[in-house]
């Protein structure tokens, strides 16, 4: 019985991906969120810790077995943490947004490609769940992550001139085009 309100409830969260998929759907991203965001936390507080648990779960095994599958195959580090964050993110965008293109893909995948795998691991989940039940994520695994980010972005950005500086920080964080831009847009300048 407790299953069938499961997917009963995954549906309800879902529908706002489904609803526009044949919109453009780059441009959708921010708002679906929203949507989907306004309804998770409209949910009882047992029901978002619960589904907050769950997604933690499922991104864990995603990235995992994207990690493992690169590490058989032989390749590198860095190749490894590159598949376990794309195939994340590539299951969330490709069962929630149909026809997502490579780039939103990629791009999504940015704040967490570089980092050691279990650290990635746990910021991705959080992300994750973030999107969904902001209030259940945990802060002080996500936040670290995306500070760093932004403090990274901030270097490259000194290191450009005049406008080509601004225009690379509104891309890169102030358009938010990603969730995690509109995270690291509200985030200081610099660690404190």
């Amino acid at each position: 019985m407790w299953w069938i309100i499961g997917i009963g409830l995954t549906a309800i969260l879902l529908y706002p991906f489904f609803r526009n998929s044949t919109k453009r759907p780059q441009k959708l991203m921010p708002r679906h969120s929203q949507e989907v965001r306004m309804r998770g936390e409209s949910l009882p507080e047992n029901e978002q810790k619960s589904m907050g648990n769950e997604i933690r779960e499922l991104v864990s095994t995603e990235y995992e077995v994207g990690y493992s599958t690169a590490k058989k195959a032989g390749k590198d580090e860095l190749f490894c943490r590159h598949l376990g964050t794309y195939r994340v993110i590539a299951h969330y965008l490709s069962k929630t947004i149909k026809n997502v293109d490579e780039q939103s893909i990629q791009e999504e995948c940015m704040p967490f490609r570089e980092i050691e795998p279990d650290t990635a691991k746990a910021a991705i989940s959080e992300y994750v769940v973030w999107k969904f039940f902001s209030n259940e994520a945990v802060d002080d695994i996500l936040r670290p992550v995306l500070q760093s980010y932004k403090n990274f972005l901030l270097s490259e950005a000194g290191k450009l001139e005049g406008k080509r500086a601004g225009k690379f920080l509104f891309d890169a964080i102030y358009c938010e085009k990603h969730d995690w831009q509109r995270y690291i847009a509200a985030l200081p300048s610099e660690t404190k």
